[in-house]
């Protein structure tokens, strides 16, 4: 019978950390938030990443405009604002409180939308409780904490490895584009994706007397695209618009 509430035990537990959304950061030894940059999220493509807490339970605070030795309570975030369109988060804790000395986190996910292509700054807000050494009294302090987050487009300039640089004309594009080689080579291939990093089945001419690129673009719908370029494995790009 012992063997059975140990092994009932055991699954119980098991599942208990299956359900949950995240796990702290296991290297996170120091009172605050981890990391204060995300991994930059890609547009089209969905996105999960962790944000680990620890609530300090010795500590100082100005109290009364005086630093004093405290001794924290608990500590819950009260929200996580300013997360990109179609973003949300959850916390290893439903009620978002944790004692102090302890740790927790949230899970923050989503799908980048292509409006959200920019740099993000996310606002961590959390109140903490906690009793100043030699009083009685619960006392309580609201503090914000910022995290950095960039969205990319899908095959985006920031992930390029510069070969040569082009230009691209006329841009906006309406029936073609052409790309303006400064290094001209005939083995290097030219592709065009939208911003979903879908690739767009186009016909391009190379002109090796004027090292340049005639992309035929008639058949694009509306909106932004990428074209790219390769050559001995590395790669290049520029954004236009079809209008």
């Amino acid at each position: 019978m012992k063997k059975l509430f140990t092994l009932l035990f055991g699954c119980v537990a098991a599942l208990q950390l299956l359900a949950q959304p995240c796990t702290p950061d296991p290297t996170l030894t120091y009172p605050g938030i981890k990391p204060i940059k995300l991994p930059d999220g890609k547009v089209g493509e969905f996105y999960s990443e962790v944000v680990s807490l620890k609530v300090p339970l010795d500590t100082t605070v100005l109290f009364n405009g005086s630093p004093v030795s405290a001794r924290i309570d608990s500590a819950r975030v009260i929200y996580i604002s300013y997360l990109p369109k179609g973003f949300s988060y959850v916390c290893d804790n439903a009620n978002q409180t944790w004692k102090g000395g302890a740790k927790g986190c949230a899970k923050i996910s989503g799908t980048p939308a292509a409006s959200e292509e920019k740099k993000h700054l996310i606002y961590v807000k959390t109140q903490t409780w906690f009793k100043v050494i030699g009083l009685s009294n619960q006392f309580d302090q609201i503090d914000s904490s910022s995290i950095d987050f960039t969205i990319t487009a899908a095959n985006s300039l920031f992930e390029s490895n510069e070969l040569a640089k082009f230009t691209v004309y006329p841009n906006p594009a309406k029936d073609e584009l052409t790309l303006e080689l400064s290094k001209y080579d005939a083995k290097a291939k030219f592709e065009v994706y939208n911003l979903l990093g879908s690739k767009q089945n186009l016909n391009y001419q190379l002109n090796p007397n004027t090292g340049t690129v005639k992309i035929n673009t008639r058949e694009l719908s509306q909106g932004v695209y990428f074209v790219k370029g390769y050559l001995n494995g590395k790669e290049w790009q520029a954004k236009f618009i079809k209008e």
